[in-house]
């Protein structure tokens, strides 16, 4: 897969670290070899030189001693490399305390047991917080399904709009495996589209309700009804035009028939799941089902 480093909305930042962004395999090894392993591993080495000071293990300044200017200028490096891998790692709590600590090594009175204090705290504080940075896995083949802002196509996005935010999460259900709710997402996509189709052949309300406040199955119904009588008023005439609006309708009570049988109730009221396979295959006949409509020139309307 291409790296999407290059789509980041922030060029300095080495990895999009919000939500909607996916980074591959590679970006994560290289971000953690260019931007943070060295720079922990001399940060912990230098951790353990103090830790061995302090503790009387090792050959260091005696207690209540200062540093020498060649120790503070190598702990300086040392933190002015862990300051930029846990910046750039969103280490918001950790990047606190190594400030603190840079303040403290430009500080005239700096002893190895103020800096192996503060060292760490802020070590124990960037373990906690790295362990805090969650990451979900999602396979190549169902990478298509994520964050596609148009995922039926620019023309549907257009044609229906208040589509749009449907249809992207149902691909974003698809792409986490959570089936049943890619099917909630796409049967309102669905309804979306019947109203439309609803209102392009004069039908405004059912039972006195608008279409906003009807079930698909009454909407459904009453579709069929009507694509019945719109029929039987021209089966006298077999033109070319009758051919074309007769194969139009009968695939679209075809769509109807489908979408009665997943009907979306079921589903919202967990007396429904739905498997990949019977996801994808909602997803195809939603897909299909909109793309009809606005081939029809079947449109949303306000």
């Amino acid at each position: 897969m291409r790296s999407n480093l290059a789509l980041q909305d922030d060029e300095n930042d080495p990895l999009p670290f919000h939500a909607g962004k996916l980074v591959t395999l590679w970006d994560m090894i290289q971000f953690l070899l260019q931007h943070f392993i060295f720079a922990w591993v001399n940060f912990d080495e230098l951790y353990q030189k103090y830790q061995m000071a302090v503790e009387g293990t090792g050959a260091a300044a005696k207690s209540g001693s200062l540093l020498q200017p060649d120790d503070i200028n190598e702990a300086i490096r040392v933190v002015d490399r862990i300051k930029s891998a846990c910046k750039n790692a969103h280490l918001e709590l950790s990047l606190g305390l190594i400030y603190n600590l840079e303040v403290q090594l430009n500080n005239e009175i700096c002893t190895p047991q103020i800096v192996f204090v503060l060292m760490k705290g802020a070590r124990e504080a960037i373990i906690n917080e790295a362990g805090e940075k969650l990451f979900a896995f999602i396979p190549a083949k169902q990478a298509e399904f994520f964050e596609q802002e148009d995922l039926f196509g620019a023309d549907i996005g257009r044609a229906f709009p208040s589509a749009k935010p449907e249809i992207k999460t149902a691909g974003n259900c698809l792409a986490s495996e959570l089936y049943t709710a890619a099917v909630f997402h796409l049967m309102r996509t669905v309804n979306i589209g019947l109203r439309a189709f609803a209102r392009s052949l004069g039908i405004e309300k059912i039972c006195g309700k608008t279409l906003e406040y009807c079930g698909d199955s009454s909407i459904i119904k009453k579709l069929e009804e009507a694509i019945s009588e719109k029929m039987k008023a021209v089966s006298g005439i077999r033109d070319e035009k009758w051919e074309i609006e007769n194969a139009f309708y009968r695939r679209l009570l075809l769509d109807l028939q489908f979408f009665k049988d997943v009907d979306r109730d079921p589903i919202a009221h967990a007396r429904k799941t739905f498997t990949e396979n019977g996801a994808l295959d909602v997803f195809s006949h939603v897909r299909d089902f909109m793309i009809r409509l606005a081939s029809g020139g079947i449109v949303e309307t306000t």
